[in-house]
């Protein structure tokens, strides 16, 4: 509702508004990828054999590997649907916190290189011979959702019609004007118009002042092209 407003008043030359705004975050909690993240506690020497060596971390990883894949196939991901990502919280000896470090191999010696990497980014160094101690294996397991489709946009534009006019507050200077309303479920792509105009839509309404353009994006999002900066009251 507000958003062209302040946009003016912080001298912005335009606005983008997602077609969603009012739900956007429930919107992207629902469209993205399912997860489960499992976690085994393990506290072993990264350079033992008796308890990290590749065979013992491969079985270990094997076991939740496959309650990882029941999971999901019991929530219908299977195939290239289901994804699995293999990670470990690791810390050199003596500290409290751990890294994260994602890391498909059981490989001590790939591991050690993976740690070294994460941790040379976070702190700028690494102890070469530093004993490291393996705190936790981790598994993300992943039902890969199918992408969201984009609307195909029309071959040929339309100017947008209004269903109504209603008296708006469109400023100090021009007071209450009789203005155009807009249906958005019914703006299709690269349609124009020029405020002031009212858009409603079922999870917000968007307002754009005298002279500024609204345009309806490839993807059906609204741009707005701001006039001028005056103040707005």
């Amino acid at each position: 509702m507000h958003g062209v407003a302040t946009a003016r008043l912080l001298g912005s030359k335009s606005l983008y508004i997602p077609r969603l705004a009012g739900v956007f975050c429930a919107f992207g909690m629902c469209n993205s990828d399912l997860r489960h993240d499992h976690v085994r506690s393990w506290l072993q020497d990264l350079d033992s054999r008796t308890t990290c060596s590749t065979e013992i971390l491969e079985g270990a990883f094997r076991e939740m590997h496959e309650a990882a894949g029941k999971l999901l196939a019991r929530e219908g991901f299977e195939g290239d649907k289901a994804v699995l990502q293999r990670a470990y919280d690791l810390r050199y000896f003596g500290q409290q916190w751990t890294v994260a470090v994602e890391c498909s191999s059981t490989d001590p010696t790939a591991i050690r290189a993976a740690f070294e990497k994460v941790f040379e980014r976070l702190f700028g160094y690494v102890q070469t011979a530093g004993s490291i101690e393996v705190v936790n294996l981790r598994l993300a397991a992943i039902g890969k959702l199918d992408a969201l489709k984009v609307a195909p946009v029309p071959s040929t534009v339309s100017d947008p019609l209004p269903h109504s006019r209603r008296r708006v507050w469109i400023g100090r200077e021009t007071g209450f004007a009789d203005i155009p309303i807009y249906d958005g479920t019914k703006l299709t792509p690269r349609q124009q118009m020029v405020g002031p105009a009212v858009v409603e839509e079922a999870t917000t309404t968007i307002f754009i002042g005298l002279g500024d353009r609204l345009t309806i994006t490839d993807a059906g999002n609204y741009h707005v092209r701001l006039a001028h900066a005056e103040e707005v009251a």
